[in-house]
C-alpha cells in the first residue's frame, strides 16, 4: 500500500501560513487590548475566536478546496495570538517581581504540556473516529462489503490523511475507496474541532469569570 494524493511537507506549511502569520500579526493587538481593557476583556475574546474558528471547520467536507479553509485558519491564528499576549499579561505581568521567573516558567511548562497533551489527545479522537467509521464510509461510497473490511488496518493511515489506494485497482474502485475513505477523515476532523469548540466555550467562560476586572491578575473573584 502506498500513499495516494498526499502533499509534499512543504506545501503543506504553506498552506497553513495564514494561521501563523495571524497568530503574529494578533500578538501585538491582544497586548494592546490587555493594556487598554485587561485580560479578563482579551482573553476570552481570543478563546472565543478560537472557537469560532473551530465551528467553522464543521463545514469542511472531503472535496473541501483551499479557500474554504484559510478563513479559519486566520480566525483561530488571530484567537491564539491574542491569547498568547493576554496570558502572558495575566500571569507574568500581574506576578509579584520576586516571582516572575517562577511565573514565567510555569507558563512554558503549561504551554508545552498542553500543546503535547492537546495534541495527543485530538489525534487519538481523530483515529477513534476513522476506525469507527471507515468501513462504514467505504460500503457507502460504492466499495464492497468484503473489499471494505480488508481496509480496516489501513485506519491509522487515513487517519494521518493518506487514501488507502493501490496499484491494480480500477478506476470505479479507487475512486470508491478516495471518497469514501476521505469522508472517515472528515469525520475524525469533525469529532475533534468540536471538542476544540466545546472546550475553548468553557476557557472562555472561565476566564471571563476568574480573572479581576481591575488588573487581569489570574486570581480568583471573591
Amino acid at each position: 500500500m502506498k500513499p495516494y494524493g498526499t502533499a509534499p511537507p512543504a506545501e503543506v506549511g504553506v498552506r497553513t501560513l495564514p494561521l501563523s502569520l495571524a497568530s503574529v500579526v494578533a500578538a501585538p493587538l491582544g497586548a494592546a487590548l490587555t493594556e487598554r481593557f485587561g485580560a479578563r476583556l482579551s482573553m476570552p475574546a481570543g478563546v472565543l475566536l478560537e472557537a469560532v474558528a473551530s465551528l467553522w471547520m464543521l463545514t469542511w467536507d472531503a472535496q473541501a478546496s483551499y479557500a474554504a479553509m484559510w478563513p479559519p485558519f486566520v480566525l483561530l491564528g488571530l484567537g491564539v495570538g491574542m491569547v498568547m499576549s493576554a496570558s502572558s499579561d495575566a500571569i507574568v505581568g500581574n506576578a509579584p517581581v520576586r516571582d516572575g521567573g517562577v511565573a514565567s516558567g510555569l507558563q512554558s511548562t503549561a504551554l508545552q504540556i498542553g500543546g503535547a497533551l492537546g495534541t495527543s489527545v485530538l489525534v487519538s479522537l481523530i483515529s477513534n473516529r476513522v476506525g469507527s467509521t471507515l468501513v462504514g464510509e467505504l460500503t457507502g461510497a460504492g466499495v464492497p462489503a468484503s473489499a471494505a473490511q480488508g481496509f480496516d488496518e489501513a485506519k491509522d493511515a487515513v487517519a494521518m490523511g493518506v487514501t488507502p489506494v493501490k496499484h491494480g485497482m480500477t478506476a470505479q474502485l479507487k475512486a470508491a475507496v478516495v471518497e469514501g475513505s476521505g469522508n472517515a477523515f472528515m469525520n475524525g476532523v469533525h469529532a475533534a474541532v468540536l471538542v476544540t469548540a466545546v472546550l475553548c466555550l468553557v476557557g472562555a467562560l472561565l476566564a471571563a469569570v476568574g480573572l479581576r476586572r481591575d488588573t487581569g491578575s489570574p486570581a480568583i473573584d471573591g
